[in-house]
């Protein structure tokens, strides 16, 4: 099997690793960023299977153990905090990642199986991930389908995918990270895709492999992990090319098997591969390292990344009461002011759900509160309705709806913060998720001279 990631269709290499760099070097000179530690990130595990696909599993079951997940993700904290007995201690480090099985759903309901979501592609209609004949066929169903009907929120979740890909001759593949506030940089991950796949032959240990014989460790996801807070393959994806980071030795190309201690990078000047770093291609039994550099990096995108500097502050794996309330969604929400047509006055509307772990144990009424943001209730926006009740037992979402009003006015960017407040005892605030906050993106223009002579204004 081969080892490949999904190329980003435009990426301005040279424009992200310009704006990379001095945030890079600002953190290695002054230490700063909210990445002051180490931090444990919520994984969920999306293990596709099918109902008769007898090459991967006995018909009818979902594959993968609970057993085997749990052995993967240990895998990743051994490896990421640098407990894999690096053949390079020199400049061998500890990430300071470590990831949890995330305990909840995006609803905040307690999961039968922390970090497990089965999904079988047979019953939902998709085509057999299994069967896709090349590395464009299987990341097209992957991207365009399957992502974006199984992705859990990206801003608290690390998703990750299992799954057959034989066909594809695919080991896994992985979204590679932006910066939304610097122009040009977007490489085309989104809400709907950011993520890694990996082949569920892959998925295990050292201690506990999967089947795969020669990726069966659980260095695939550790590797597609790597891109996924932004590192390079060690050779730059060039012979002796350039991975960014300065204390990987060049290499001409990518590694096969393991090649013998010492073993020569055939670059000028001349010098022994670091064929054992995670960004390599070699087997799984002799990876064991990511450097002092690569982490230095990994923990800048971190602290500058859309989806990612969010994951160090979700709770998706701290236990809740049972009737514990949260909104869907958090504050990573923007939306122009622009409304539907024929709306008078022009407004678009945006309905969001509170959910409860579990039940309600009593009566309770949650009232929402909207005064707390820059945006102005009444003027710049509505919510509807004012409150909702539970009562005890009820297990019900409830829905409230946020309407946008385009003011036309100029006006900076504006913000809605949408809280709530409880009276009774029979729901709880849980330990994350109980704001909404959307950023109005302001879209009228100021009046401006044509000529210096007649003013008109632009909508």
């Amino acid at each position: 099997m081969m080892m490949e990631e999904a190329k980003a269709n435009g990426f301005d290499n040279a424009a992200y690793e310009a704006a990379l760099k001095p945030l890079i070097q600002r953190r290695l000179a002054l230490n700063q960023g909210a990445f002051t530690g180490t931090v444990t990130l919520p994984v969920i595990f999306h293990v596709l299977f099918r109902n008769t696909d007898s090459t991967n599993q006995a018909a009818g079951t979902a594959y993968l153990s609970a057993t085997q997940i749990n052995a993967q993700i240990a895998q990743l904290n051994k490896d990421y905090a640098n407990l894999s007995s690096s053949s390079w201690p020199s400049v061998a480090a500890n990430v300071r990642i470590q990831f949890c099985a995330a305990l909840v759903d995006t609803a905040g309901r307690v999961l039968a199986q922390p970090g497990i979501h089965r999904v079988n592609t047979q019953t939902k209609g998709w085509a057999n991930p299994n069967t896709q004949a090349s590395p464009s066929a299987f990341q097209t169903l992957l991207n365009g389908t399957i992502k974006p009907n199984t992705i859990w929120d990206p801003y608290s979740f690390f998703n990750v995918w299992t799954c057959g890909m034989d066909a594809s001759g695919l080991l896994g593949f992985s979204t590679f990270p932006s910066f939304s506030t610097l122009p040009g940089l977007d490489n085309g991950e989104t809400s709907l895709t950011a993520g890694t796949v990996v082949s569920w032959q892959s998925v295990g240990s050292v201690t506990t492999p999967g089947t795969d014989p020669d990726y069966g460790f659980g260095r695939t996801l550790t590797h597609e992990s790597g891109h996924f807070f932004g590192l390079r393959h060690i050779d730059g994806d060039d012979a002796c090319g350039d991975d960014f980071c300065a204390d990987t030795p060049p290499q001409d190309a990518l590694t096969s098997g393991c090649p013998p201690a010492g073993t020569l990078n055939n670059c000028t000047p001349s010098g022994p591969k670091m064929f054992q770093n995670y960004m390599d291609y070699s087997d799984d039994a002799c990876l064991n390292t990511f450097t002092n550099n690569q982490a230095a990096r990994m923990q800048t995108v971190m602290d500058n990344s859309p989806r990612r500097f969010t994951l160090m502050t979700s709770k998706a794996c701290v236990a809740r009461p049972s009737n514990a309330i949260q909104f869907d969604k958090g504050a990573i929400l923007s939306a122009s002011e622009t409304g539907n047509a024929g709306t008078c006055p022009n407004s678009k509307s945006y309905a969001f759900k509170l959910h409860v772990s579990n039940a309600a144990t009593g009566a309770a009424t949650v009232t929402f509160t909207g005064a707390t943001g820059t945006a102005t209730n009444n003027a710049d926006f509505t919510f509807s309705p004012a409150s909702v009740s539970f009562t005890n037992g009820d297990a019900t979402s409830k829905t409230v709806t946020i309407t946008i009003i385009d003011d036309q006015v100029v006006e900076p960017n504006e913000n809605i913060v949408l809280g709530y407040t409880i009276s009774g005892s029979g729901v709880v605030a849980g330990p994350e998720k109980q704001t909404l906050t959307i950023t109005i993106l302001d879209n009228d223009l100021a009046n401006i001279a044509v000529n210096n002579t007649t003013p008109i204004k632009t909508i």
